[in-house]
Formats: structure tokens, sequence, C-alpha cells
């Protein structure tokens, strides 16, 4: 949910205020109106996000916050025991008693320091950069240049990473001096330093004593987390417009929705002729369970500006060249349909534990359930990932031994040039990621998971006019999926099987128990038969290559020999065209 625009600016010492200059200036921006003042500390907001106040000198909450679940009740003002609370626990009851989609501006009455704090799901996005001695927080980077501050230049080595270890989310951005706030975190203002501090952590829920171990509680457990939910979330909106595929997890979404009782337009995207894209069999099963008509929408290459980046406006390089086509369509559907809210089914591999490694038969060791239950569960990834059992089984063995996290993330060197492919990065240096003894291997994957998937909704474009919903990676869901035990996801040879349970009698069958997936492969690999000239001229002679990060003569070879539709040399060579649009926008 990028929708929506809030910009703050604090003071970093005790005793100094919010320059005057800085406040005239911003006062001339009329889409922006304050919503807190006090000397240390201004927020303003667009008229789209709702804002609630706390006592006036304790601070404010922009955003969507729910209480509870069982029912979930819309906050639209704290009372003075939810002000109290809050205040009390350093703002750690906005993690533990509520959930949503908020960034809270936090102050103490001494004005000694000022805590911000971003929801766990992540659902509001919230960077920060020092500007003179105030620290200037913002959900868009561009907003930053209105305080009058230079346009940030572009961090190659961030750009290395980026490209080495594609979906590592890490917390500084392609933009020097611009760093985010992550899921969970806070960040505490005083003493003329910003320091983060873990207010909420997945492993508070994927630790071994609070895992689930009854199948059936698991699966009731989680139905009803991920209808409450839903229901919560379609409660703030009167027309949804959510894209299917007949998928397990969109159609998990739509169920919801429907049962929500919420507007809903169900939109179909098709890929080009000859993919495999063409999901309309499961999608229009889907919507005959729910009797609600499916659309259809087709994708096309015409709709494709390879030199367009649906993420100017981020400071990370996330969009997709090929996504723009689907993307286009999404918002001309729901203009057409009056529809205000876009929801996802995105994430639900991530959240559903879909992995495919040995993990959950070291945790089932770890578990001590004796020798019945390890090699059950070796017959489950064997089945699930076509592996051996005695590879499986040997696998877990290693997996025991080696509890770093970095064999989820294999460093991609290719294209690179020089330098920037000996920069190295340790994925254990996340907070969610460190390895210790106690974590169980497969919950570390699952979480790693749920580290990757930020980077894969943003970047779409049509977040720029409508809010997008991922109710699937929402607080509640990824609470309620990291308590079940990873041997449990993947249960009779299946991935996702806890979920599949939980729907089986609320979806038609054979969107329970299908097991592949659609593709937009060939719209991707038409793309570059169509442009392939362009993106060479593009690649090897635009921005990445004269920051000599890219070896361009080993680009040429690739684009000009029909094998590299056979190893994957075209998704590399569309995610350096991704990057290279998106710096190209903030040169």
């Amino acid at each position: 949910m990028t929708v929506g625009r809030c910009l703050a600016v604090i003071a970093a010492r005790p005793g100094d205020i919010v320059a005057p200059e800085i406040i005239a200036r911003l006062s001339g921006v009329h889409a922006l109106q304050i919503r807190y003042r006090s000397a240390n500390m201004m927020v303003w907001t667009d008229e789209s996000l709702p804002a609630l106040p706390l006592d006036p000198d304790k601070g404010i909450v922009i955003g969507a916050v729910f209480e509870g679940l069982f029912p979930a009740r819309s906050v639209d003002r704290f009372d003075q025991r939810q002000v109290a609370t809050i205040g009390q626990t350093h703002g750690r009851s906005l993690h533990t008693d509520m959930w949503g989609g908020f960034v809270a501006f936090l102050a103490s009455r001494a004005n000694e320091e000022v805590r911000v704090v971003r929801d766990a799901s992540a659902t509001r996005p919230i960077y920060f950069t020092m500007f003179g001695p105030c620290v200037v927080m913002a959900t868009s980077v561009r907003d930053f240049e209105l305080l009058g501050a230079a346009k940030p230049a572009i961090d190659l080595a961030y750009l290395a990473g980026h490209l080495q270890m594609r979906g590592f989310r890490f917390h500084r951005t392609a933009l020097e001096g611009v760093e985010e706030l992550g899921p969970g975190e806070h960040l505490v203002i005083a003493d003329g330093t910003a320091r983060r501090e873990q207010g909420w952590s997945p492993w508070d829920f994927a630790a071994r004593s609070v895992q689930i171990d009854d199948w059936r509680e698991a699966a009731e457990g989680l139905a009803a987390t991920v209808d409450a939910t839903i229901g919560a979330w379609a409660s703030c909106y009167r027309h949804a417009l959510l894209g299917v595929s007949g998928g397990l997890d969109s159609s998990i979404v739509a169920g919801a929705l429907h049962h929500a009782g919420v507007e809903l337009t169900l939109l179909n995207l098709l890929s080009v002729e000859g993919s495999l894209g063409d999901e309309r069999h499961y999608a229009n099963a889907l919507g005959d369970s729910l009797g609600r008509e499916v659309r259809n929408a087709t994708e096309s290459i015409a709709s494709i500006d390879i030199l367009r980046s649906d993420a100017a406006h981020l400071p990370r390089p996330l969009s997709r060249a090929f996504s723009q086509s689907g993307a286009r369509n999404v918002k001309e559907w729901a203009e057409a349909v009056g529809a205000d809210v876009v929801f996802s089914g995105g994430g639900g591999d991530n959240v559903f534990c879909y992995i495919q490694s040995s993990a959950p038969v070291a945790d089932r060791t770890l578990s001590r359930g004796g020798p019945f239950k390890f090699c059950e569960t070796v017959r489950d990834v064997s089945a699930l990932s076509g592996a051996g059992g005695f590879t499986v089984a040997r696998a877990a063995v290693r997996r025991l031994r080696r509890r770093h996290p970095g064999y989820m993330w294999k460093p991609d060197l290719s294209f690179l040039r020089g330098r920037y492919r000996t920069v190295e990065f340790d994925v254990g240096c996340h907070p969610w990621l460190a390895p210790t003894k106690e974590r169980l291997p497969g919950k570390l994957e699952h979480i790693g998971l749920l580290v990757i998937v930020s980077n894969f909704t943003e970047g779409f474009g049509y977040e720029r006019k409508y809010p997008v919903i991922y109710p699937l990676l929402s607080q509640p869901v990824v609470e309620s999926c990291l308590k079940i035990p990873s041997w449990m996801w993947c249960r009779g040879g299946v991935n996702r099987a806890v979920a599949r349970d939980a729907f089986r009698n609320r979806l038609p069958s054979e969107i329970i128990e299908r097991t592949t997936k659609g593709s937009f492969d060939r719209l991707a690999i038409e793309l570059i038969e169509q442009q392939g000239r362009k993106i060479e001229d593009l690649l090897c002679g635009g921005f990445l290559s004269d920051a000599g990060l890219l070896r361009t003569d080993e680009i040429r070879r690739a684009l000009r020999q029909p094998g590299m539709y056979d190893d994957l040399a075209w998704a590399r060579i569309l995610a350096l065209l991704d990057v290279e649009a998106w710096c190209r926008s903030w040169q």
C-alpha cells in the first residue's frame, strides 16, 4: 500500500526546533496539510491518509489501525486507555494489541526523544535521511526534494548487491543516505542520533516453544485468521478489484472477500498466445463457485515501454518491465468498474511456507519426533522436491550443521564486472536472519521468504493511484503461519498443505488440488525478441555500463545467441534492463 503521502521533520537533538524555513517551504505544498505540530516535530500528510492523534504532546499515528481480531475493530480514534498503553510500552502495544498499515510518530513529554514505529506487516513504507540537524521521514522519497534537498546520488555498491542477491531486502536503499525503516522496527531519535530497535520480531511466533503440534488446530486457526483479517481490510473500502489466476492464494483471498460482502470484481490476466499464462479454466471454476463473473484482460507487448520504470518513485529498482502490461490492465479495469482498492493474493507462497528444501526434515529432527516422524517428513519432502529420500536425509544432516541463512541466496555474478563481482553481502546481518542454535532451520527459511517478498509487492505503477492490499502478508496471518511447523506445510508431499486443508470445503477441488502455476515467460521472451537491439543499446551504452558495472561484451553475445532462452539468460537481461531504467529515472 503506497498511495498516500506522509512527510515528517524531526529535530535530532533535545531543545532543537524544526526550522521556520522548512515549515514555510512545506506550507506552500497545497497537497499536504499539517497533522501534528510541536517544537521539535512536524508531520504532514495528504487528505487520503487517516490521521489518528494521540494526546497533543504524545504524537500521532498515520494510516489504518485495527484492534484485536475476533472481532477486529477499526480504530478511528484512540481512547485514553490506548494512549496510556502506547506510551507505557514505548509503542510496542501497537504490535501486540493492534495491527494494520501505519506509521506512528511518538513524542515524549520532555521532548527528549521521538520514536517512529512501523507496523509489522510493512504495509506503509517509510524512508528516512538526514537534512541538516533534522531527521526527515517520508512515504515517498521524491518528497525529500520538497525541502530543497539535492537529488540523492545512486549507490553503485548497493546496485551490485541488488543484482547479486536479487530478492534480498537491505535496510539501505539504492539512494545514498536514504534508508528504510523495516517491518516492526522502531527508529529512536535522541541526542543527535537515530538508532533502530526491534519492536516486533517474527521469531516470537517461530520459536520452538510456540509451534502448534495439532493439525486440525493449525488449519482451523489459519482459516479463521484469514477470514477475520480480510474482513477487516474489506470493511475500509467499497469496491475491491482482485487479480485471480485460479491459483490457491488468490482464490483464498477471493473467497474471503466474497464472504465479507464487499463489492468485488475478479480479473484474470491472459498472457500472449503460446505461453502457459492461460488459466481461464481455474479462474472460471473459482468464479462459478462464488457465483461471480471473472473478467479477462490480455497482456500486450505494445503496453510495455522499456525506457520507463514503474519504480521511479521508489528508492530501489523493484519494477519489472514485462509487468507493465498487466499493471495497465489492472489500472484500467479498476477505473472502469469504480474500484477504490486493489487486493492481491501475492505473498501466499511466502507466508504459506512454500519451500522444497530439506529444512523441514531438520526441524522435525530437532523437535524430537522420533524415527517414524523423521521418515514421514523425508518422504513428504522427497515427493514435493523430486529428490530421492537418501538425498533429502543427507541434506537435512548438513542443514543441521550449517545454520547460516546464506544458502538461501546464491550470488548471481553474471554480466557483472570487476570490483562489483567481489562486493560481499552477509544476509545474516538482517535482524530476522541472524543465525543461532536455538532457531529452527525450516523457520529460518520460512522467515527468509518473508524478507524476500517485500521486493515483489512494489513497482507496479497502479499503487500510486490505488491502495494495494496484500492481506496474506498482514500481521495476524503471518503470525498464525509462523506458529505452524515447517513439516506440516509439506505434509503428504504437497506444498502449502495446511492452507489447502483450511479452505478445502470452500474452494473448488481443482483449485485445492492444483500444483501447477501459470507463466508469463513467453511475454518476457517476446519482449527481448522484438526489442533486442534496443535493449542491447540501452545496456551497453547506458548508466550501468558507463559506471563500470557490466560486461557489455557478454551481454552482446547473450542477446545474439539463440540459446539464451534455454539457460535463463533472458531473465537476467531483463533484470539488468529494469535497473537501467530505474537509474535513468534518478539522473
